[in-house]
């Protein structure tokens, strides 16, 4: 009997419930901290000052590279050719300002969530009823992970999809990474207890 239930709902249906049910217990923690000052988004763009970008270039070219292997894999750690021809095309053909555009074609914002200064995207579905989707990227990662994800998903119809598909997707910088804050105590990001998680 349940499973003709569940065969009779739509995916978005499907979606909705589930992160409704989840939702509850999130709701009640989340007041403080929608009360809490500094804690509304603020926009944000990236903007690294040329002075920034030259200082990492000019580290690049002057770094000191140990004695080349003859050994042409992997086995004694980062192939010595690959990482010369990288740095090289880093200090001669990477465009950081072409990357700084793709970076800020879609919405940024920092919210301030405890001690942190969170770093996201936030696009918004184009359709009678978007979902809202948080897409997280691992540790290590980035949220240039999703850079691709975000239109198809927020906009299925420009895509060949439907727009009663589409999506509303945050996508968060994990604390230490990107453009989020890090924490003064120790531990790896995913270690440190979440403001989410406290009851």
């Amino acid at each position: 009997m349940e499973s003709n239930i569940f065969r009779h709902m739509s995916r978005r249906v499907l979606l909705e419930t589930f992160l409704a049910a989840g939702s509850i217990p999130l709701l009640a923690e989340s007041r403080p901290y929608a009360e809490a000052p500094g804690a509304m988004p603020r926009p944000f763009r990236v903007d690294i000052p040329q002075a920034t970008i030259d200082r990492i270039l000019n580290r690049v070219r002057e770094a000191h590279w140990p004695d080349r292997l003859e050994a042409n894999d992997w086995r004694y750690g980062a192939n010595w050719d690959y990482m010369k021809s990288l740095a090289q095309y880093w200090t001669t053909q990477f465009d950081w300002r072409k990357a700084e555009m793709n970076l800020n074609r879609y919405p940024q914002f920092l919210a301030r969530v405890g001690e942190y200064d969170i770093h996201f995207y936030h696009v918004k579905g184009r359709g009678p009823e978007p979902v809202p989707l948080i897409l997280t990227h691992g540790w290590p990662g980035s949220v240039f992970e999703f850079l691709e994800a975000i239109g198809p998903l927020t906009d299925p119809a420009r895509f060949g999809g439907s727009p009663e598909d589409a999506f509303d997707v945050v996508v968060p910088s994990v604390p230490g990474f990107g453009f989020s804050t890090t924490s003064s105590r120790s531990g790896t990001p995913g270690s440190l207890p979440s403001p989410c998680a406290r009851r």
